[in-house]
């Protein structure tokens, strides 16, 4: 399945569900209904957390004004994280698409926001992150694109 993050700076926003019964995994229905959490780590904490994982990173070209704004939207979703819905809306790559387009970034074949929902929010993947990000329509947005194991 995979996770989206994304990182500003030397600071990585990572959007889940909240492990509700304390069992350190993340139940089915915790999945389709809890409160959100936004983590909000330091890339040491990133990489203790990920040691051993597979990443893909793409690194996006972004004016300044979209990186603050960009900032500004995490920290505010970390401020009020509503609701984790896996099938039906607030789910990690729905929040990090969301979070870029509404900072004012231009990811052509992306989904679309009507009202404050991403027209395709439902069932997003990191698949769809890789699917619009490698699509060549979008290729001045992407300044470098690598694939590595945590902590290798």
């Amino acid at each position: 399945i995979g996770h989206t993050a994304i990182r500003v700076n030397d600071i990585v926003y990572e959007y889940y569900p909240t492990d509700e019964n304390g069992n350190n995994k993340y139940d089915i229905s915790e999945l389709l209904g809890s409160k959100g959490e936004m983590h909000v780590d330091s890339i040491p904490e990133f990489n203790k957390n990920y040691a051993g994982r597979e990443v893909t990173y793409y690194q996006l070209n972004l004016t300044p004004e979209q990186i603050d704004k960009l900032k500004n939207i995490l920290e505010n979703i970390a401020k009020d994280t509503g609701k984790y819905r896996l099938l039906s809306g607030n789910q990690c790559t729905s929040v990090a698409l969301h979070s870029l387009i509404e900072a004012g970034v231009q990811l052509n074949t992306a989904p679309t926001i009507e009202g404050n929902k991403l027209t395709s929010g439902y069932g997003l993947s990191p698949n769809n992150v890789k699917t619009i990000f490698n699509n060549p329509i979008n290729r001045n947005l992407i300044t470098r694109v690598m694939r590595f194991v945590v902590g290798k």
